[in-house]
């Protein structure tokens, strides 16, 4: 495969579309999250969706911790609150959580705040409550959340090796899997991006997130025939792989006119295209470009 774009041409995307998701980031409406996996996404994590209950009134929590059955519900119902895009109600909730001193050890709510944190634009704040778990069974995500703000900033080779972390502390989470191979895309490098989508892929083949990156990683190599079988397979429609193919052809003309020597500033993108086409569905596709964010929950 030949690596056509260059990493110039691929940060340029960053200043001509808003990034979600990268997962990426990136969204079918479920939450990339430890306890809840995007468009199908499995992994190791599934222990979180309901807490290990005990005989009598005890749960254990993500990480072993003893709790209350009524913790136990709190928490659940904090999640929910995630899920359904409601981050200042869970922080409230939270904070009702934590009169209880006994619950301070506890991972999972811990997790959580910090991603309400994160959905509130409180970044540095919600990096603050990550660092407590980058020690605890919650790391990789701590470290995927991390990487989201890093990302988010522009800091793209910092969030990059942030990802890596959270990969090395979850290798068979197919979510983390697909944001660090949009990471590597951005980055300039289509064939490390592909990689990680195919096992993203390869762990849970419903994913169709991973899908639409890995179309984008082999348009970025000149590999169009697999991208249009992979396209076929994964049952990405033509409005979806015409906005792919967009955002191909005007990052190679973006990389063109910079290599002779004009402005990248000079050139546009097509109306609707740019990376958000990779990652959402097209009532799903971001209005502000020049934001990078790489989850929106």
């Amino acid at each position: 495969m030949s690596h056509a774009m260059s990493s110039g041409g691929w940060q340029a995307l960053v200043g001509i579309a808003c990034l979600v998701a990268l997962g990426g980031c990136a969204s079918s409406s479920t939450p990339n999250t430890a306890w809840t996996q995007p468009q199908g996404a499995q992994s190791a994590s599934s222990r979180l969706a309901a807490p290990q209950q005990d005989e009598g009134d005890t749960r254990r929590g993500a990480c072993g911790e003893e709790m209350t059955a009524t913790t136990g519900m709190q928490i659940s119902l904090i999640r929910q609150m995630l899920n359904d895009d409601k981050p200042r109600a869970a922080l409230a909730h939270l904070d009702d959580l934590s009169l209880d001193a006994n619950r301070g050890s506890l991972a999972e709510p811990r997790l959580l705040r910090g991603e309400a944190l994160r959905k509130t634009g409180k970044r540095d704040r919600a990096d603050e409550v990550y660092a407590t778990l980058t020690e605890t069974c919650l790391a990789a995500d701590a470290w995927r959340g991390i990487a989201r703000n890093q990302a988010a900033r522009g800091e793209l080779e910092t969030a990059l090796n942030s990802m890596q972390r959270a990969r090395e502390a979850r290798p068979i989470d197919a979510a983390i899997r697909n944001d660090l191979g949009y990471l590597h895309l951005l980055e300039g490098q289509p064939r490390q991006a592909e990689d990680e989508f195919l096992t993203a892929l390869e762990l849970s083949p419903g994913y169709s997130r991973a899908a639409r990156n890995l179309v984008m990683a082999l348009y970025a190599q000149n590999n169009d025939r697999q991208a249009e079988g992979i396209a076929q397979r994964y049952g990405i429609d033509q409005e979806d792989m015409a906005l792919l193919r967009q955002t191909r052809l005007a990052t190679a003309e973006r990389t063109a006119t910079t290599s002779s020597g004009v402005s990248s500033v000079s050139a546009s993108a097509p109306s609707g295209a740019g990376t958000a086409a990779i990652t959402h569905t097209p009532t799903e596709r971001p209005t502000a470009p020049g934001t990078l964010e790489i989850i929106r929950q």
